[in-house]
């Protein structure tokens, strides 16, 4: 799920990708993208650097759910778990990235053969109704 979550982020097969905005510019180190799946949630560690940084690992999470129609929901935390000078930066439209691919892999997968490995590896950080993460 890395890799396909990788490409979703960057749209396509580049390894690297160069976010810029208002001035500034970040290097997303999509080949190291790591996604781990728990219990009530999924950890998406995205390495970041900038010309005059070291590389940051920005962790962001999502707490995932589905309501009582079967829908995906999900939160996040108001910034990346992480404290850096890239996270603080680079953290907010990570998260809204991060999201956006998360949900267009989903959506794009349900139904397709691989789909089923992509819902598999997801099952155990959804939370349904009145459960506690």
């Amino acid at each position: 799920m890395d890799r396909a979550l990788a490409q979703r982020l960057g749209g396509g097969d580049a390894p690297r990708v160069i976010w810029a905005e208002a001035g500034d510019e970040v290097l997303v180190l999509l080949d190291q993208l790591r996604v781990d799946v728990v219990r009530g949630a999924i950890a998406i560690v995205a390495p970041l650097q900038a010309d005059d940084l070291e590389i940051e690992q920005v962790v962001t999470r999502f707490v995932l759910g589905l309501d009582a129609e079967g829908r995906l929901t999900g939160t996040t935390d108001a910034s990346p778990l992480t404290g850096g000078p890239l996270a603080a930066r680079w953290g907010a439209a990570l998260q809204q990235a991060l999201w956006g691919a998360l949900v267009a892999l989903i959506e794009h997968d349900r139904g397709q053969t691989r789909g089923a490995r992509i819902a598999e590896r997801l099952e155990p950080a959804l939370r349904r109704g009145g459960e506690q993460p």
